[in-house]
């Protein structure tokens, strides 16, 4: 059901009650709608703060949140001025925040065991990673 169509029934729905109970939905609504701007504003600030370091490419749709960490998948530019297979990888990479810096750590090619269960780890065959470069990090 569209948005337009839940809300037009909950109008109706909430006309029906008293106005104490009215107020008290309208004040949950309000809640609701400050508690996802406020989700969406963390959000954008988490892309930010996460940019990866430079040489590197996210890939779409790789990032994971793990505990205190957030994972993700990068592509890697060895940096080589000869090198034709430039990005290699994905690689997958922590995030996290430590004596108020933020941190970066390699994990590897694949998500060991205890990280592999986060959900939505799995990724389409484009995205599983690719043989590594000589010079690749691991």
């Amino acid at each position: 059901m569209s948005f337009p169509r839940v809300f037009d029934r909950l109008k109706v729905v909430t006309m029906k009650l008293t106005p104490r109970a009215r107020r008290a939905v309208l004040d949950q609504l309000i809640e609701w709608a400050q508690w996802e701007r406020d989700l969406a504003e963390d959000e954008a600030e988490l892309d930010r703060e996460l940019a990866p370091a430079s040489g590197r490419e996210v890939v779409d749709g790789s990032r994971r949140r793990q505990g205190g960490m957030v994972l993700q998948l990068e592509k890697v530019k060895c940096g080589k001025p000869t090198c034709r297979s430039c990005p290699h990888g994905p690689y997958w990479y922590g995030y996290y925040w430590q004596d108020g810096k933020q941190r970066s750590r390699y994990i590897g090619k694949k998500l060991p065991p205890e990280l592999s269960s986060v959900e939505g780890a799995a990724l389409p065959a484009e995205h599983q990673p690719t043989g590594p470069h000589e010079d690749a990090p691991g």
